[in-house]
């Protein structure tokens, strides 16, 4: 129970507000060609229940951490629940009101890059494994200026 708390608390603190520096940066230095939301959560910026990746409808976040948001779906065309996990940093980007992810910063826009390429290309590698300790990948979404993992739930 006590490991349990732990994480809970852990996921909590990651889905928390951004830090004071990122979200009163001028508005000269902060990216301006999308609109940000009001809240400075992760879990504000998650898709609502009922939003649609492709054949994926989305049914509840059921985590969010440092790099990302964790999602209960249900893939119509496999007709499977299914796990999706969006890469979205919340130090370093968020959803802007059109549903782009963006990073918060022009200085941020880098650090995003990399660690886009890197979410997508452990992906990838995954992808290519059969073991019964790894993670299965179904599928690798790239959309809305992020990407999503599919994982069987």
């Amino acid at each position: 129970m006590v490991l349990h708390a732990a994480l809970v608390t852990r996921l909590s603190s990651a889905c928390g507000p951004h830090p004071p520096h990122r979200m009163n940066e001028p508005a000269s230095i902060r990216q301006t060609s999308v609109p940000m939301p009001q809240s400075s959560t992760a879990a504000a910026w998650a898709w609502p229940q009922g939003h649609w990746l492709g054949a994926i409808e989305l049914q509840e976040v059921v985590a969010c951490s440092a790099s990302g948001i964790v999602y209960r779906a249900w893939d119509h065309g496999l007709a499977v629940p299914v796990a999706i996990k969006e890469y979205l940093p919340a130090q370093l980007a968020a959803r802007a009101t059109d549903g782009r992810v963006a990073p918060l910063t022009i200085e941020d826009a880098a650090a995003f890059e990399r660690g886009l390429q890197a979410f997508v290309d452990e992906a990838r590698k995954l992808a290519q494994c059969d073991h019964p300790a790894l993670v299965r990948m179904l599928h690798l979404l790239q959309a809305h200026g992020t990407a999503y993992r599919v994982m069987p739930w």
